[in-house]
């Protein structure tokens, strides 16, 4: 089971390494998310969790889907997060946060649905 503190690691991990493979800088990407440079990294560094808002628009500039960002890559143990975890993740999100977690979940298995892929389940 994951706890909030290795998921943020997780997380952070996630955004440096694809923030990398982009070449961008922690200045470039924060300024692009309207956030500071010391908020960035300390999302990074998993010293602190994020909202669904700041993580989604993270996930927009990297290009990427936002389950990336929660999800391990294939060196680590776990295919992804796990139930507790997600539970865990949400429990402070704000009614609009979780509108759009809410929103981006239905779109994701609407798009699987139609790729005949079962992205989202087990």
């Amino acid at each position: 089971m994951r706890n909030t503190e290795s998921l943020a690691r997780l997380i952070g991990t996630n955004i440096r390494r694809e923030r990398l493979r982009r070449d961008l800088s922690q200045e470039k990407l924060s300024e692009r998310i309207a956030k500071t440079t010391q908020y960035l990294s300390l999302l990074e560094s998993g010293t602190r969790c994020g909202s669904i808002s700041t993580y989604s628009a993270i996930a927009s500039e990297l290009g990427i889907p936002i389950g990336e960002l929660f999800t391990e890559t294939k060196e680590g143990a776990d295919d992804s997060i796990n139930e507790q975890g997600a539970l865990n993740l949400i429990c402070g999100c704000s009614r609009y946060e979780l509108y759009v977690l809410e929103a981006t979940l239905r779109a994701m298995r609407e798009a699987s649905a139609l790729c005949g892929v079962a992205a989202l389940r087990p």
